[in-house]
């Protein structure tokens, strides 16, 4: 069933059976107790929050292109929250003076090796809204046991609507699931955090991100969140021309309400911390509201909305209590290239907060010396990337201040040691013909390559994460990856232009422990080269 909102009266639709093919209810089911409200999010397994992402297709002022409205999508999604097997989502669609035809939604799973578009659910399908704001609600169970790895992973929640002139209007929200399903811990690294996103046909995406830890409780004082206003990364999408940040916009009102403004202008937004003063708005609930507007030379705007709720109390008892730190920890990783000597290594870390998290203060240790300070991109990054010097201890430490400047005490991390075993190492191990060539570029002067499919090469070790080291170009192949006797991934090495020292493959563990790696040529026509440049390894001390 879907409702019409029109102004401030409200007009409740016949079933249109005919439509939809099953039964969705008009409002969110707070009449059934054991149920649960997919609004406050209340009477879920665990904590969520409710996310909600928009797109806009808009003539542009001035311009003569089309107008088709825009169409939400959100759903109470349990983001850095832990989570195993099937997730209940309920999501709700709203279609605002918009002519189009909503087609579909579906859950996508997303880990650094999977991404996985589950089934489409089409209960809404022909939902249609030419004036005035349309509602339609939908359900799914997603099994998170479908990815092969523990740890934060990501779950996307996609939908489509299908416009008068033929292109598709999509929209997509997300949320960072910390799966517990006895598996692998391999954490997702790529753009690990919230993103509200407009495509339209044409335009690729556009979006607005939030890269501070969504708030579950009431925040306070002032309020410092990190955001960001910034194109996609893909070819396709254009320019970001205009950003604006708002709290409590209505723009379904008569007139819209244009909220607070905390940023306008022309162009991208780069990561930039906030400084909301919580104490000029009333205690209780309130939205902030990311917005990316990206102009189309067809003359219309294509714009991805984000949407974040926060919770005020300011209440007469002030917040002493310093923020909850979740200590550094260090992780191997593929996409990189070895240096001389030392490796990429990602070392990450959170905190949470009733009043926000307003900055991070990090030091790192070497071979047990003083504490130094690091660096960091913006004032709440969780995460950076270091080139670690091989055979050295290091240990990192985290402080956090939060919206009302309570500082938590420092809380280091386990010390580790980055670890470089070549290719002639002992622990590494060939079977079927390997040849030695030597080469500047590579690690130690000199690497071994096979041509022949099934030929391998496994090291065995001790240690909590490992890496591949390898060379990419034009003229490489393919590998599978087995560890610890498990197949885990078939990697190309092929690449336009040649790459020395590439990381192709990594995986990490939470403690030390006996682990081997075997990379087997595939043997692929035309370029079956796999080279063996060495292996890292994380060793915990």
């Amino acid at each position: 069933m879907w409702r019409r909102l029109r102004g401030v009266g409200v007009v409740v639709a016949a079933m249109l059976s005919a439509v939809l093919p099953a039964p969705v209810p008009t409002a969110p089911r707070e009449a059934a107790a054991a149920s649960p409200n997919p609004l406050t999010c209340a009477g879920y397994p665990e904590p969520r929050v409710f996310l909600e992402s928009q797109t806009w297709w808009i003539q542009t002022p001035g311009k003569t292109g089309t107008t088709f409205g825009h169409m939400h999508v959100g759903a109470c999604l349990p983001t850095e929250r832990t989570v195993s097997g099937v997730v209940g989502i309920d999501v709700r669609i709203i279609l605002h003076d918009n002519p189009g035809e909503f087609d579909y939604w579906n859950p996508v799973l997303v880990s650094d090796t999977q991404e996985l578009s589950l089934s489409h659910v089409t209960d809404l399908h022909g939902l249609t809204c030419p004036s005035g704001t349309c509602v339609g609600w939908s359900h799914a169970d997603v099994d998170t046991r479908q990815l092969d790895y523990d740890g934060r992973q990501e779950l996307r929640i996609r939908a489509y609507t299908n416009t008068p002139d033929g292109n598709i209007m999509h929209s997509s929200i997300n949320a960072f699931l910390d799966l517990a399903n006895g598996k692998t811990v391999n954490p997702l690294d790529r753009r690990a955090y919230q993103r509200g996103k407009g495509w339209y046909t044409g335009s690729g995406y556009c979006e607005a991100s939030f890269l501070s830890a969504v708030p579950y409780g009431p925040v306070s004082g002032t309020w410092a969140p990190t955001v960001l206003v910034a194109d996609h990364g893909a070819t396709d999408d254009l320019a970001v021309t205009h950003h604006t940040i708002r709290i409590d916009p209505d723009f379904h009102a008569t007139p819209p309400k244009p909220g607070t403004i905390i940023s306008d202008g022309a162009g991208q937004l780069a990561a930039t911390a906030l400084s909301i003063d919580t104490r000029t708005l009333a205690n209780g609930a309130h939205k902030l509201h990311l917005r990316a507007d990206c102009d189309d030379p067809r003359g219309s705007t294509n714009s991805g909305v984000l949407v974040v709720p926060f919770t005020v109390d300011n209440g007469s008892t002030a917040d002493t209590t310093p923020p909850t730190t979740v200590p550094p920890a260090s992780r191997l990783l593929a996409g990189t290239r070895l240096g001389i000597t030392s490796t990429p290594v990602r070392t990450a870390w959170s905190a949470s907060d009733a009043s926000g998290v307003a900055s991070y203060h990090i030091d790192r240790q070497v071979d047990a010396g003083s504490w130094t300070a690091v660096a960091l991109p913006t004032a709440t990054s969780r995460a950076i990337w270091q080139g670690l010097a091989f055979g050295h201890l290091y240990r990192y430490q985290v402080k956090a201040t939060d919206g009302q400047g309570n500082t938590s005490a420092p809380l280091p991390g386990g010390s580790f040691k980055p670890l470089l075993a070549q290719q002639s190492s002992t622990g590494v191990a060939y079977a079927g013909t390997w040849t030695t060539v030597r080469a500047s570029t590579a690690s130690g002067g000199s690497l071994k390559y096979a041509t022949r499919r099934g030929a391998y090469v496994k090291y065995t070790f001790v240690g909590s994460g490992v890496a591949w080291v390898t060379a990419k170009g034009p003229h490489r192949g393919s590998a599978r990856v087995y560890v610890d006797g498990l197949y885990r991934a078939t990697v190309s090495l092929y690449s336009s232009t040649y790459t020395s020292r590439a990381i192709a493959y990594a995986l990490n563990w939470s403690a030390n422990g006996t682990h081997s790696i075997k990379i087997v040529v595939v043997g692929t026509a035309g370029r079956p080269r796999v080279d063996v440049d060495g292996f890292v390894r994380l060793y915990r001390s």
